[in-house]
């Protein structure tokens, strides 16, 4: 007999929202989607079955697929976004700039992308680890998006580039690629390194609609690095080249800039937890 995840309620966005400040949205969003694994019977060896996992997962069978669930998204910037639908959303600086990372729909996503693994592996054995690192690899590719959008800001505004538009997401997709791949990252990861890992990263990445999806245009560090220089054309971009001034090197060389912006979860109201050392806001309206 097995008991559901208290709570997963994972085919619909939910309605009653609300903003919690943080210091450390990355690590909150973890801890509170790593509780549903503790829930999950395991075998021999720390080991999780395929079909522990659909048995402990309510509305399991009405789970949206990776690409269902991001074709429900709207863009991640401006101030008139339905934040029911959306990963994470970047605010542009008003001093400061704000990264907000929607707990429930990662959740959502994180499990979208675990259901879909296990249609690809149905008699794979999932350890601990795997498990854990998935949900560390769905909060951190969001994490990185957004990052990188604030970073673009303040590099406009620092050489007069032009303006936020739906052409920068894929750069941002391209960009949080990236920062996934990274050998730190892969290091850490275990088996997920390996098999789940790189089937994560074509699930994930595969399902983008657009203009996310043209992300593949940028999918080296040379090529991100041309994108990101054409994207903003910086004033006197023609000027510096021509006299030998490397300006893609140093317009790539801000990026990430991890300073100049203030954290928020978006959590369900009726469930929501203060992260340690923070008091809620009191404002349940969406952003």
């Amino acid at each position: 007999m097995y008991k559901p995840i208290k709570d997963v309620h994972l085919s619909k966005p939910v309605e009653e929202l609300q903003k919690i400040s943080t210091t450390d949205a990355v690590n909150e969003t973890i801890k509170i989607i790593r509780r549903d694994l503790r829930q999950i019977p395991r075998v021999n060896y720390d080991k999780i079955h395929v079909r522990y996992i659909s048995l402990s997962v309510i509305e399991w069978d009405q789970i949206l697929s990776p690409k269902g669930l991001l074709e429900e998204m709207p863009p991640d910037g401006g101030d008139d976004i339905d934040t029911k639908y959306i990963l994470g959303m970047y605010q542009p600086m008003k001093s400061p700039g704000i990264i907000t990372l929607h707990v429930y729909n990662l959740r959502r996503f994180y499990w979208s992308v675990v259901k879909k693994l296990c249609q690809e592996l149905p008699k794979y054995l999932f350890s601990r680890q795997d498990m854990e690192m998935l949900v560390d690899f769905i909060v951190l590719k969001t994490w990185h998006h957004e990052v990188f959008h604030h970073s673009m800001e303040v590099t406009r505004r620092l050489v007069d580039g032009q303006p936020y538009s739906r052409d920068e997401e894929p750069l941002a997709v391209a960009y949080s690629r990236q920062c996934l791949r990274g050998n730190t990252y892969k290091s850490n990861a275990g088996r997920l390194g390996h098999l789940i890992f790189d089937l994560a990263m074509e699930i994930t990445f595969d399902a983008y609609p657009p203009p996310y999806k043209d992300w593949p245009k940028y999918d080296s560090p040379e090529r991100l690095k041309r994108g990101i220089a054409d994207f903003l054309q910086p004033r006197n971009k023609a000027f510096l080249e021509n006299s030998g001034v490397p300006v893609e090197d140093l317009l790539y060389r801000l990026i990430p800039i991890e300073k100049g912006f203030s954290e928020q979860l978006i959590v369900e109201k009726a469930h929501s937890q203060t992260p340690a050392g923070e008091s809620e806001s009191g404002n349940p309206s969406l952003l």
